[in-house]
């Protein structure tokens, strides 16, 4: 019993992290339909501010260092959580000025084009937070800590990941019944039909950005956390969680903030309990085999539902 509460707590913490990725990539798919390849960049620029202003209270410019007036504070909960906030407000506004930049010029065109659009950007900020000269310590309060109740582990970590993937999708459903997230909805439904009913089209693509490049700097961070992290960020390992995100994004249902955050949390536990009692067949399976899974998963939900389990089918008339 204390092995199958475990392995649900670390299966949620991982789901949850997952959540949070695809959540930021529904934002922004439900909106222009497209797929953001740019979206594991962003969380990893969001979560290097986050570590410049707690090292060195800057934004990883040296005429910046010492500007934050939290950084002091980082060490506490509190303070920590306030840079945080900070932090996505920061990866929020890099989302805008991809957006206005590189992206709202080329709305309108092939779905083709915008895609290899976000690999470009993707690239760009990759190489630039590469050579960022700060240092990349989250300095996460908790650290690898974790709690006991009744002889069970149950990591600090994993419970900030839950507790942080319940927010942002508390977040997404009160920002889905304000009047800009109706407008939000009613560009997703039909882009030409809202433009002609007054909806402005081009603030809903800045919002959902915004939204969805914050969203990328939670996630950049929460899958810092130790044991599972080093708590400290890693630009060459954060797109590569983003791009084990896709299955789940899959498997929800691409324009579902439901089967986003259900899926994520289904992945998340299906791989948990799959490295944990399937180990013994390990030389059979293969020593990935918790990370094939989720793929394999994908294409038996897609040979069945292409749009996802939750997903919108989409009608065409011929």
């Amino acid at each position: 019993m204390r092995v199958l509460v475990e392995v649900i707590i670390s299966g949620l913490g991982l789901g949850s992290i997952y959540a949070i990725v695809a959540l930021g990539f529904v934002v922004v798919y439900k909106t222009t339909n497209v797929l953001n390849f740019a979206h594991g960049s962003l969380g990893a620029a969001g979560g290097l501010a986050l570590a410049s202003l707690l090292s060195d209270g800057g934004l990883g410019v040296p005429a910046l260092a010492g500007l934050n007036p939290l950084t002091r504070f980082g060490d506490t909960l509190w303070g920590w959580g306030l840079n945080l906030v900070l932090a996505m407000i920061v990866g929020a506004v890099i989302g805008i000025i991809v957006e206005r930049v590189a992206i709202r010029p080329m709305i309108g065109r092939s779905q083709f084009v915008l895609i290899i659009a976000t690999i470009g950007i993707s690239i760009a900020l990759q190489t630039v937070i590469d050579r960022a000269p700060v240092a990349r310590n989250l300095h996460v309060p908790w650290g690898a800590g974790s709690w006991s109740p009744g002889g069970v582990t149950v990591p600090k970590s994993a419970v900030a990941s839950i507790a942080l993937a319940g927010l942002g999708f508390g977040a997404l459903a009160v920002f889905n019944r304000t009047r800009l997230g109706l407008s939000a909805r009613a560009v997703a439904s039909d882009r030409e039909a809202a433009m002609a009913n007054g909806v402005d089209v081009g603030r809903v693509y800045t919002v959902t950005w915004a939204i969805a490049a914050a969203l990328a700097t939670l996630a950049a961070v929460a899958f810092a956390f130790a044991p599972r992290g080093t708590g400290s960020l890693s630009t060459l390992g954060t797109p590569a969680l983003f791009f084990r995100a896709l299955p789940v994004i899959a498997i929800g249902g691409w324009d579902s903030y439901h089967g986003a955050y259900l899926g994520g949390l289904a992945i998340g536990l299906l791989q948990i309990a799959a490295g944990r009692y399937l180990s013994s067949h390990e030389s059979i399976l293969g020593a990935g085999y918790p990370t094939i899974l989720p793929y394999l998963v994908m294409i038996a939900v897609l040979l069945v539902r292409p749009a996802g389990l939750l997903g919108q089918r989409t009608v065409r008339r011929v």
